[in-house]
């Protein structure tokens, strides 16, 4: 009964901090998610889930794992934010590929999506 306890206890404690840590990041839907963003998110998750599932796994270093990856990601997040050259660097630009109902066959070579 006391590991079932615990692991209540750990996944109680893994969700609020991860709600808490989701909040802290800002909000964004799907659509606007950069491919470093997604990432973050299954790294925070992973790091989660290996705190609830993994006996071994202690929640101290779960906790440590989830602060040094949240500052992180604020780092991050300012850096792109302060300085256009390293947004470029983080964050994929949008790349067109339909204009006016034609398909631009040179940037589709760009993102390597062969037509």
């Amino acid at each position: 009964m006391s590991e079932d306890f615990s692991i209540a206890i750990r996944t109680l404690l893994m969700l609020f901090l991860l709600l808490l840590i989701s909040r802290l990041l800002g909000r964004r839907t799907l659509s606007e998610l950069t491919f470093y963003d997604f990432v973050m998110g299954l790294m925070l998750g992973q790091i989660g889930a290996s705190v609830i599932t993994e006996a071994e796994f202690s929640l101290r270093n779960g906790l440590v794992g989830l602060l040094v990856a949240t500052l992180w990601v604020l780092a991050i997040n300012f850096v792109s934010m302060k300085f256009i050259p390293a947004r470029k660097l983080i964050e994929a630009e949008p790349l067109m590929i339909i204009h006016s109902g034609k398909i631009m066959e040179e940037n589709l070579k760009r993102q390597r999506a062969y037509y």
